[in-house]
């Protein structure tokens, strides 16, 4: 698996990934400036790491082109912290609305957050790892 910023790729080739429909509330710069895609044989994954504090960013939009096993999930999530390490920051956030998200990310050892970054009340929880020490 290899990990590519969205800003290497054209735009035709997000499209086709996206099946020519764009994340909701995601604009083709946000994808530019903070898109990342995982990439084996083919474009298999997309997720965006938005600032979120000076030395924190927030994973957000992690689309997959199929339902994949938890590990390979896990896998993703090691790929975004390894990345994060070399922006040389400290945090990675993770908000989820969803259970089985919810339980992997805290097999990774992330931390529930119960003041949220964002400062906003949401239904879901957010999770939050110091990547120095993961």
């Amino acid at each position: 698996m290899e990990c590519i910023e969205a800003s290497a790729f054209k735009r035709a080739e997000w499209e086709t990934f996206f099946q020519d429909q764009f994340p909701e509330n995601v604009t083709e710069e946000a994808i530019r400036t903070y898109g990342h895609f995982i990439k084996e044989d083919r474009l298999q994954a997309f997720f965006m790491l938005v600032p979120l504090k000076e030395d924190s960013v927030q994973l957000k939009h992690l689309y997959m082109k199929e339902k994949l096993a938890s590990m390979y999930i896990v896998a993703m999530i090691e790929i975004c912290i390894q990345l994060v390490k070399t922006k040389q920051l400290k945090y990675m956030y993770i908000y989820s609305e969803q259970e089985p998200l919810n339980q992997l990310v805290q097999q990774l050892q992330f931390e529930h957050v119960l003041l949220t970054p964002d400062k906003q009340q949401s239904p879901g929880k957010w999770w939050v790892v110091n990547v120095e020490h993961a």
